[in-house]
Order: structure tokens, then sequence, then C-alpha cells
């Protein structure tokens, strides 16, 4: 992924570049690309947009059957609880352990809940102040979801 972005954004020369934040890793990663490289481009992240229930569109979507497209609000919900209980938390990667362990996750295959710093690609495995990611990746059925929450709202 981080080739073909880099190659992109060299051929096209862009002022500016827009990814989604739904795959914030990946947002992460090219950003840090970018510094790293020197590409004169600035990399803005697009909030992520949500169907009413909460569900993150996204084209795999469509690939739901009609019970998981019910089920699978759930990960955002997980995932916001995590994020809302980030403040109380002793141990940041205690968070979204909990969380995955919640029986309405038990509804997906596998679930991975992580909780990032977001100007570094890195696990938290110490207690964080300040604004962070609770992200997570979940099967259901035959389709890999993935979502994010931050752990305080843009506006403070």
């Amino acid at each position: 992924m981080a080739t073909v972005v880099t190659k992109l954004l060299l051929q096209c020369a862009p002022d500016v570049a827009v990814f989604g934040e739904k795959d914030y890793q990946q947002l992460l990663v090219i950003k840090q690309l970018v510094r790293d490289l020197n590409i004169p481009v600035q990399i803005v992240g697009a909030p992520i947009v949500r169907e009413e229930d909460g569900l993150a569109l996204s084209s795999r979507n469509g690939y739901l059957s009609a019970a998981e497209r019910k089920t699978a609000p759930i990960l955002h919900q997980v995932l916001s609880e995590a994020a809302a209980a980030w403040p109380t938390a002793k141990v940041a990667t205690r968070r979204p352990a909990r969380a995955a362990s919640s029986s309405r996750a038990k509804a997906f295959a596998s679930t991975m809940l992580r909780s990032a710093i977001p100007r570094r690609w890195r696990l938290c495995s110490v207690l964080i102040r300040g604004p962070a990611r609770v992200m997570g990746a979940a099967y259901l059925g035959t389709t890999r979801l993935i979502d994010n929450v931050p752990t305080e709202p843009k506006n403070r």
C-alpha cells in the first residue's frame, strides 16, 4: 500500500491528498511516509461517514447478509464504549481487551481491538493522557470490518 501511494503521490504531485479516517492505521502510515520522504503534499484525514445505526460506510458492507448487516453496528458500539471508558481505565491495553470480550462482540468470528496514539503508529502499553483512538477489526461471516473511535471528541 505504501509503495502504491508513494508512486501515486509522486506521479500526480497534488497539493493535498485526502484519505479516510476509517482505516486510521493506513492514514498514519501515509502521513509518516510523506514526512519521511519529504513529499510536498498535505495529507488530510476525511471523517468517517456512518449509516444511521453507526456502521461505517464501506464497499465491504455489500458482502454482508441481511442478518450480518443487522449485527455489524455492534462493532461501532463496542468501540464507542471502549473509547468512553478511556479516561477511567488504569492500563490502556486493558480497555479494548475488555470490550473485545463483551457478550455483544462475541457475534463476530474474531475480534481485534487495539488502542493507539494518533501521531505514533504503535500500540498503547502505558497510561496515555490525551486523545487516542480505539481501533477494531473483526470478521462477520467472511467480511472483514474495520472501524475506530477517538477517545475524546474532536471539538475539545
